[in-house]
């Protein structure tokens, strides 16, 4: 059953013109697991903020421990960023 499903989200993507796998962008860099990313960037210290979502990328604002300035982004469709969100706009939303 989990071969359908991904096989249907593969073609499903494949239809819209989506990339084949989910993509994950920081900064310059790409990666592949945007939960452990963001998970280091509060694990050191950092916090973060949603800054826009919707149905299709998501992108949150790394901020430093101060809460100054957006130091960096993280660009991503991974639906796995999207569930370990689950609707919180920041990192002080428990």
């Amino acid at each position: 059953m989990r071969g359908q499903l991904e096989f249907g989200t593969l073609l499903v993507r494949m239809v819209l013109g989506r990339p084949l796998r989910a993509t994950a962008r920081l900064g310059d860099t790409m990666t592949d697991d945007p939960v452990a990313a963001l998970r280091r960037w509060t694990d050191s210290g950092g916090t973060w903020q949603v800054i826009a979502g919707g149905a299709g990328a998501i992108t949150v604002a790394l901020l430093p421990c101060t809460g100054g300035e957006e130091v960096d982004r993280l660009v991503s469709d991974d639906p796995a960023l999207r569930a370990y969100l689950d609707g919180r706009t920041g990192s002080a939303d428990h």
